[in-house]
């Protein structure tokens, strides 16, 4: 937290649509509870971040090399950006259960602290209640920790694993798996998101139609886009 603190205290972030002085956020993390959560800042997207910053997670680990997001052709295609930073503190909560947009993969690399998971494999989705259209990756579900059962009576019948994520611990969590976090004590995580040819095509097939929402014409030229990135990547 003192090397944020000091190196990055003046940065300006925003969370939840409040701004905040870096330096600031972090001195009610530090003093966050259960009872009074501090802001949770969550999907930093460190590529814009100063660069003395990103290399202090470089070389990215060989679990999480071989990303088809990081390809030029990608690129080329959408900005994508892959690693994110989350800092919170004691009692801050992801705010809902869901699995990562467009079916990607993410790596979390615990750097300090601990956090509580629940995680629901994508068989479980009949008890996840998810919403539609463009919240199709999140659950209806508003609190986990008192569900309300007569709207969600499917949820009682759910199966998910409940564990503790460590520093210098790295959670791997595959494309379609709800899953949902808990501070338990001041915590910095480093996530990366992930393409392979494992979860390409439930890729393809989210952008396209989260695309074509605004103009099916668009959503036609992505698929047959990312279908030739694909076969690139195939043949590579």
């Amino acid at each position: 937290m003192d090397f944020f603190r000091h190196s990055q205290g003046q940065r300006e972030v925003v969370v939840d649509k409040k701004g905040w002085k870096l330096a600031d956020l972090i001195d009610l993390i530090e003093r966050s509870s259960a009872d009074s959560p501090a802001p949770y800042l969550r999907n930093e997207l460190l590529d814009l971040w100063p660069s003395s910053v990103r290399a202090d997670i470089e070389p990215i680990p060989l679990c999480a090399q071989g990303n088809w997001l990081e390809s030029p052709a990608m690129r080329y295609i959408r900005r994508w950006r892959s690693t994110e930073l989350y800092i919170g503190g004691a009692g801050a909560k992801f705010p809902i259960l869901h699995y990562d947009q467009f079916h990607l993969h993410a790596f979390l690399m615990q750097i300090y602290g601990e956090k509580e998971y629940l995680a629901y494999a994508p068989d479980q989705l009949d008890c996840m209640y998810r919403g539609e259209g463009e919240l199709d990756n999140k659950s209806l579900i508003d609190d986990l920790d008192r569900p309300d059962l007569e709207r969600f009576p499917k949820f009682a019948n759910a199966k998910g694993i409940r564990f503790r994520l460590l520093p210098g611990e790295t959670l791997f969590v595959p494309c379609g798996w709800w899953h949902t976090a808990k501070i338990l004590s001041p915590s910095i995580t480093v996530s990366i998101n992930g393409i392979t040819g494992s979860n390409w095509n439930d890729f393809v097939e989210d952008i396209s139609t989260d695309v074509g929402r605004s103009s099916l014409l668009r959503g036609l030229v992505m698929r047959a886009r990312l279908a030739l990135c694909g076969w690139r990547h195939a043949w590579a």
